[in-house]
Formats: structure tokens, sequence, C-alpha cells
């Protein structure tokens, strides 16, 4: 009993640190996201940076997860591919609350990180669209002025 404890804890420990890297994801998106609403096309590269190594930083924790979780569950006579609710079934207090509670935060703000992705997705084809009308309208009032320039004989 005093193992599958140890597992619980750990488990709790990485499920934070995968909020924790969560909530930073999602902050680094509001960054870019306020970097292209602002029209700050200088800094475009670096918040885009910042958010791919958010992204990987969340993607390496989530290999610690699965890992924990795929340990835990064998432990618990899961199977190998148990959800956070079915381990929470299996946990005992405080545990089973923990991982209620982690299931919850995780999944709002994965919603979060969804939702924020799709806003900023939609203001970069936006900026795209409004960027490759301007450059046709100065392409059709480049070739007027072509057309209507008078040619040296």
């Amino acid at each position: 009993m005093r193992e599958d404890v140890d597992e619980f804890a750990e488990l709790s420990a990485i499920l934070w640190d995968q909020r924790e890297a969560l909530e930073f994801l999602l902050f680094k998106l509001t960054e870019e996201q306020l970097v292209v609403a602002g029209g700050h096309r200088r800094w475009l590269p670096r918040a885009d940076a910042e958010v791919r190594d958010a992204v990987e930083q969340f993607r390496l924790g989530e290999v610690g997860r699965a890992v924990a979780v795929q340990a835990l569950a064998t432990t618990c006579g899961l199977p190998a591919d148990a959800t956070l609710p079915q381990l929470a079934n299996t946990a005992p207090a405080p545990w089973d609350t923990l991982l209620l509670d982690h299931h919850t935060a995780l999944g709002e703000l994965a919603g979060d990180v969804r939702a924020i992705a799709a806003e900023t997705t939609q203001l970069l084809d936006a900026c795209a669209r409004a960027l490759r009308e301007t450059l046709a309208s100065v392409g059709a009032v480049s070739s007027i002025h072509s057309a209507a320039a008078p040619r040296s004989s």
C-alpha cells in the first residue's frame, strides 16, 4: 500500500507540472496573440518561437505523465491506457479527489489553449487576407501607372 501512495504522489506531482506547463503555454499563446493583434511584426518570430518552446516543454511532460499513469494503472490492476478518472476510482483518499481535480483543471486549460490558438489562427488569417488585398491593390495601381506613363521614344 505504501508503494501505491508513493506512486499516486508522484503522479500528482507530474500532473501539477503539466498544469503549470499548460498555463505557461496559454500565457505564451496570449502574448503571441497580442503581438499579432498589435501589428508588431518584428516580434512575431520571437513570439512564435516561444510558443513552440512551450509546446515542446508540455510534450516532454506528457511523456513522463504517460509513463507514470501506465505504471500506476498496472499497479492498480487497470489497463495500461487507463484514464485519470479510472485511476481516481481505485485511488485512496485524498488521491481520488486530487486526480479528479487534476483531470478537470487539465481539461479546462486544454480548452483554453485550443480556444486562444483558434482565435490567433483566425487573426493571422485575417491579417494575411488584408495583406494579399493590399498587395493586389498596389499591383493594380502600379499597372495603371505603368499603362498611363508616357513612353519615351
